[in-house]
Formats: structure tokens, sequence, C-alpha cells
């Protein structure tokens, strides 16, 4: 009958819309994709230069307190070696001939030489035999040392030197950096000492007595990057554990601050033992407020660093 349509025929103009349709819907599509394109074109166009990123290292990348804790297990069969007598020379005696130490001292002081004074103090009171008193306890001190770099290398978090590789084939340009208070160095540790181009320590003599938070270890470390003073057009990312030290520290000389809490998968052996007085304890805790609002983000394991270096690349 005419005018109506049966399976096998339709209306021209029937015809004719339909191919309107799928023009449209083939333009719109095209359209969307071209969109996409430009959108990923525009982000990559205004992607950050990342320059430099930068590691604490003490509970940022391995466990601080059983780390220590190994040195001081070297430390203390090295002063029996040597003539201590074990029940008279303690983790409890060392300590406290530390904090004596420390309170006395009218200069700064490093942490190896407060340390190897308090070695000294130890042999002096429990090895009055011993001939040259100053050259053993540097002995005692190099090993504690060696331990501290050992056993930092077996307890790395998970995901440390998988995060690192991935950074280093991802921003081949950007110098990957170590900034500690401490002794701790990559460079010593053969998991990591291909991963980053360098170390500074606050007991280095460009950096001492200006530790973390204070600007100047982290304008050293900006200035062997090559990078100080930071330009704008750079982009420097900060990774560390420390409230303080870390996140205040850094943001302040221009960083994108990351705090790591990162989980601990080992318990400590003992508490870890502070020479700190109630004072500068009190301070720390006054600046820790003052960081929070400098967090740039958070991360619990250092594999998510991954996507938070990208999304800071990208803000």
């Amino acid at each position: 009958m005419a005018g109506h349509l049966t399976g096998t025929h339709r209306h021209p103009y029937f015809t004719l819309f339909i191919a309107a349709v799928a023009l449209t819907v083939t333009m719109t599509d095209h359209t969307v994709n071209s969109l996409s394109i430009m959108s990923s074109k525009n982000n990559a166009n205004h992607k950050k230069e990342l320059t430099m990123i930068s590691f604490d290292l003490d509970d940022t990348l391995f466990p601080i307190t059983e780390t220590i804790q190994d040195a001081n297990d070297v430390m203390l069969r090295r002063m029996v070696e040597v003539g201590a007598d074990p029940s008279l020379v303690t983790q409890e005696s060392i300590r406290n001939a530390t904090v004596m130490i420390r309170r006395d001292v009218e200069n700064p002081i490093t942490y190896s030489e407060l340390r190897t004074r308090a070695i000294e103090y130890e042999l002096r009171r429990c090895c009055p035999e011993i001939s040259d008193v100053a050259s053993t306890a540097k002995l005692v001190f190099e090993s504690w040392l060696e331990e501290r770099q050992r056993a930092a290398n077996e307890r790395l978090f998970p995901g440390v030197v998988e995060c690192l590789k991935h950074l280093r084939g991802e921003y081949p340009d950007a110098k990957i950096v170590a900034i500690t208070n401490g002794r701790g160095s990559p460079m010593e540790m053969p998991a990591l000492q291909s991963l980053f181009d360098l170390c500074v320590s606050g007991e280095d003599d460009d950096a001492f007595p200006n530790r973390k938070p204070h600007r100047g270890i982290y304008e050293v470390a900006l200035a062997k990057a090559d990078l100080f003073p930071l330009s704008s057009k750079k982009c420097w990312i900060h990774v560390g554990d420390d409230l303080a030290n870390d996140v205040g520290g850094s943001a302040d000389c221009g960083a994108y601050a990351v705090l790591a809490t990162v989980v601990k998968h080992e318990e400590a052996k003992t508490i870890f033992w502070s020479t700190a007085s109630e004072k500068e304890i009190a301070e720390r805790k006054r600046k820790d407020i003052i960081a929070q609002s400098k967090v740039s983000a958070r991360i619990e394991k250092i594999s998510e660093l991954i996507q938070v270096v990208d999304e800071i690349l990208l803000s």
C-alpha cells in the first residue's frame, strides 16, 4: 500500500535522515577524540620540568631505629674486643656519656664527633690500659659507621629501588639527591649508589653546622646540582618523613614537599634513644605545627611517589 513502509522499502527522506544521523555521530566521535588528543598535548606542554628530586634517608628510605640498633650492637662488640668489660660498657652508659658531652660543649658538634668522643670517654673509663685511646675510639666508630651503611642497605623499605629506577628512567635529566643530617649515604649502599647523583650531609664541611631544617643545607644541595638559585621554571621535589626538617625546611627554599609516613615492617629491638633536650623537643614540635600547611602531598609507601610526582608536575 502506498505511503506505508515495509521491511525492505523505506521513504527516501527517511534514508536521508539516517545518513545525516550517522554523519553527525561520526563527526561527534571525531571531535571528542580530537579534543582528547589536544587536551593530552596541552597537559604535556604545561607539564613542569623536574630538575631535582631529593630524599631524606632515615625513616624515609629505611627504618632508622633498627639500623642504628644494629650499628650499636657492632660498636659494643668491637669495644669488648679491644678490652672493655661488657658489664661496664652498655648502651645506657654510652648514651649517658653522649648526653653529658653534648651538654658541656659550647660550639656546634657533629654527630660523628659526638659519638666518637662518647666511645673514647667510655674506653678511658673502662680500659685504662689501652695506650692510644683516641685512635682506638676512631676505629670503633668506623666499625659503627660501616655497619650503619650495611644495615640500611639491607633494611630498605619495599619498593624503594623500583621507585628510584622508575624516576631515573622517566626523568633522566633530573638530579636524584640525598639530603640528610646524619652519616647515612646512598653512595655507600650497593643497592642505591647507582641511582643517586650525590649526597649532601649536615656534617659536610660546606653545610655544617646548618643541618635541616636550616636553609643552608638545602642551598648547598641546590648548588651542587647546579640549580641555585632555583628558577621558577624548574621543579624541585623533596621527600622526607619529618615535618619540620623535611617539609618546612625544603618548602621554604622552593620545593614541593612530600611527607612520607612509610609503614615500617620491622619492630625496633629497643626504643631509639635521642640526646635532644626538652627545649629542643619543644621547638621541634612548634616547627612541626607550622610545617603542616606546607605539605604538597602525602605518601605511605614509596611506590606511591611515582603517581604523586606526575600529579605535581601537571598541577
